[in-house]
């Protein structure tokens, strides 16, 4: 069964998500497909449709920004806030995007 995230739009279709995403962790932990777990990929998934979706509290993230100063989201708290996570994970963004140490960056003010 595939899943769209756009597409499950009622709690009842999410929540199915959810289950068929539980299913595959632990029906199929050793799996490799082209070099990718779908376990692995379910673990990543649920974690965004349980933790970053829409109205939910975003984990608390630290870092540096642009200017090099500590960065600690929760001091946005309340704020519209735009994050862009850049760095080896996401190869298919052009390198002038990336930051060396893959770390959160803000950009702005």
């Amino acid at each position: 069964m595939i899943v769209s995230l756009s597409s499950a739009k009622s709690d009842a279709e999410q929540e199915e998500a959810k289950r068929c995403f539980h299913e595959v962790i632990a029906s199929y932990p050793d799996v490799t497909i082209r070099g990718f777990k779908p376990a692995d990929q379910s673990v990543a998934v649920l974690f965004e449709m349980e933790n970053l979706a829409v109205g939910k509290i975003v984990p608390d993230i630290e870092g540096k920004d642009a200017q090099n100063a500590d960065l600690k989201l929760s001091n946005y708290r309340g704020k519209v806030v735009l994050l862009i996570f850049l760095g080896r994970l996401v190869p298919f963004l052009p390198s002038f995007f990336t930051h060396p140490e893959g770390s959160p960056h803000a950009f702005g003010s």
